[in-house]
């Protein structure tokens, strides 16, 4: 297999990273699978590297990394864990049967070391429609005409992805050291493009003012989109440096890196609603002293 440049010839790490990726060619090549899902360190670079392993035909692979993400799926789905990108604790759940997921196989490196765990997501049917049933649906807004009017899932963002439901765990958080987690569940509307996006979240005092925290990350790009699939991103606005204890408000929306422009959230009729999306407002208090 190729390597970056010579020195990593004959270096036993990138030999059997690389090995790595041939057994899943060599797995794949055996099976007829429209789509799986391979968690992977380097999103950018695997892709590229498993095209010299002789790609397994018309096997499309979403390549993502699983520090903040799992990939699912409402149709059965190859899911391929790699122990150098392991499913992080807050998505564990949906490696369990009680998800939808079985485990069936394990890949194995030449030096008998494990290069992927292999799970089946949806393995029986309507279960991921189930699992997101489940979750409790909050109620989001746009801020239309000076005033808050509240927005049904899904929420479309220019035609491109769609957000399917949102979980903030915690509404009251501290004012320094501490932060706004929440689970975006995020579905591609468009196939594999260029597009140059990302995801902001703002922690807001008052609408129009600068955000007091905020956090960019879009855990999918655009490059490993496919209609169908659905992603699970853990996301987490940080507050280090002290702020005004108070109740901010949460905000969201989609944007284009290259320009700065935001993509509009649209309703079923294709009119523009807003630029941003509501979340809920956030509790933030002083935290205790230890």
């Amino acid at each position: 297999l190729p390597y970056h440049d010579d020195r990593e010839q004959g270096d036993p790490i990138f030999e059997i990273y690389r090995d790595d990726l041939e057994q899943l060619n060599q797995y794949l090549s055996q099976r007829d699978e429209s789509i799986v899902f391979v968690s992977t360190p380097n999103e950018e670079l695997d892709p590229l590297i498993y095209k010299y392993t002789g790609q397994a035909s018309n096997t499309k692979i979403v390549f993502f990394n699983a520090f903040a993400n799992i990939v699912l799926s409402e149709e059965p789905t190859l899911l391929f864990i790699s122990p150098l990108s392991s499913i992080s604790e807050k998505h564990q759940k949906w490696l369990t049967p009680n998800y939808g997921t079985q485990h069936i196989d394990t890949l194995y490196r030449q030096d008998h070391n494990v290069a992927y765990e292999v799970y089946r997501v949806s393995d029986a049917p309507n279960t991921l429609r189930q699992a997101l049933s489940d979750i409790d649906q909050r109620n989001v807004f746009i801020q239309s005409n000076g005033q808050r009017q509240a927005i049904d899932f899904p929420i479309n963002f220019g035609n491109q992805i769609q957000l399917r439901n949102i979980e903030i765990p915690r509404e009251t958080v501290y004012n320094k050291d501490d932060g706004v987690n929440n689970q975006l569940y995020l579905e591609p509307l468009i196939e594999p493009s260029g597009a140059t996006l990302s995801i902001f979240m703002h922690l807001i005092a008052e609408e129009g003012q600068p955000p007091v925290a905020q956090r960019d990350l879009l855990g999918i790009k655009p490059a490993n989109w496919h209609p169908n699939i659905l992603f699970v991103q853990d996301n987490f606005v940080p507050i280090q440096m002290p702020i005004e204890p108070r109740l901010y408000t949460l905000t969201m929306g989609v944007y284009d890196i290259q320009t700065g422009q935001r993509l509009p959230i649209l309703d079923e009729q294709g009119n523009v609603l807003a630029d941003h999306l509501i979340l809920g407002e956030i509790d933030v208090i002083i935290r205790p002293q230890e």
